[in-house]
C-alpha cells in the first residue's frame, strides 16, 4: 500500500532520475504542456497535473501499486510538476459562499474548485473574482467524476473539436476547462499512465476561445444527463 506521501516521494524521485522533457506525441498531436503564472509568485507551471482521487487513491490503497508508478513516471516525463493531494474533492452552494467571502477578504495564493463543462457554477462569481484578486487556480474532477464519459458514450468527438486540437474526449474536456483565463491548473486522477497521456495532451496546443467554449457547452447541455 503506498500513501499520499509516498507517493509524492515516487513522483519526485522518478523526475531526478529521468529527467523532465517535456516535449511528446500522442494521437497524431506533438507539442510541449503550456503552463501559467501563479499570479502571486510570478512562477510557472504547467496546466495539467495529477490528482490522487477516484481511481488513483483505489490502487494506491491496494498491495499492487506497480501501475500508478508507471503513472508517475509519465506524468514527469512529460514535463508536469502538480501532484495534488487533496483527500476530497466537490462543494455545495455552501462552501462556494464561504469561499468567495475566503478570497475577497485574505491574501490566497490558490483556490481549488470542482470545475467541468456540465458543472459550470464557479463561472459566474468565483472564477471572475480569482482573476481580480490575482488568485491562482486549480481544476478537480474535470470528468465530473466520470459523468462526462456516460453522457458522451460511444459518440464520436465532433469534427470541429479539431479546431483547437482536441483528439479525444478527454482532451475535449480538459481544454474546456483550460480555455478560462482564471484557470491555472487542471488536476485530473488516473491510474493508467496511457490516460495520464491523454490528460496531458489535453494541456498542449491550442485551447477553444469564447465562442467556441460555448459551441463546447451547447453539445455538452443537449445530450441526455446522467445521476451525478
Amino acid at each position: 500500500m503506498v500513501d499520499r506521501r509516498q507517493c509524492l516521494g515516487l513522483a519526485l524521485g522518478a523526475g531526478a532520475a529521468l529527467g523532465i522533457g517535456s516535449r511528446f506525441t500522442f494521437a497524431g498531436i506533438e507539442g510541449e504542456l503550456l503552463s501559467r503564472r501563479i499570479p502571486s509568485s510570478g512562477e510557472r507551471i504547467p496546466d495539467v497535473g495529477l490528482g490522487s482521487s477516484a481511481a488513483f487513491r483505489t490502487v494506491a490503497q491496494s498491495e499492487n501499486t506497480a501501475a500508478l508508478r508507471d503513472v508517475l513516471r509519465t506524468m514527469v516525463e512529460h514535463g508536469a510538476t502538480v501532484f495534488d493531494t487533496a483527500p476530497s474533492y466537490g462543494a455545495s452552494e455552501q462552501v462556494a459562499g464561504r469561499l468567495a467571502r475566503v478570497m475577497r477578504e485574505e491574501s490566497l495564493d490558490f483556490i481549488g474548485v470542482y470545475y467541468a463543462v456540465d458543472n459550470r457554477d464557479v463561472e459566474e462569481t468565483i472564477l471572475p473574482l480569482a482573476i481580480e484578486r490575482g488568485i491562482a487556480v486549480m481544476v478537480y474532477v474535470p470528468f465530473g467524476r466520470t459523468r462526462l464519459f456516460q453522457r458522451v458514450g460511444d459518440r464520436p468527438l465532433p469534427a470541429w473539436a479539431a479546431d483547437f486540437g482536441a483528439a479525444s474526449w478527454v482532451q475535449f474536456f480538459i481544454k474546456y476547462v483550460l480555455g478560462h483565463p482564471a484557470v491555472t491548473v487542471v488536476t485530473p486522477a488516473t491510474s493508467q499512465a496511457r490516460h495520464m497521456i491523454d490528460n496531458l495532451s489535453g494541456g498542449i496546443g491550442r485551447l477553444p476561445d469564447a465562442a467556441i467554449r460555448k459551441r463546447m457547452t451547447q453539445l455538452i447541455d443537449a445530450l441526455p444527463a446522467v445521476s451525478r
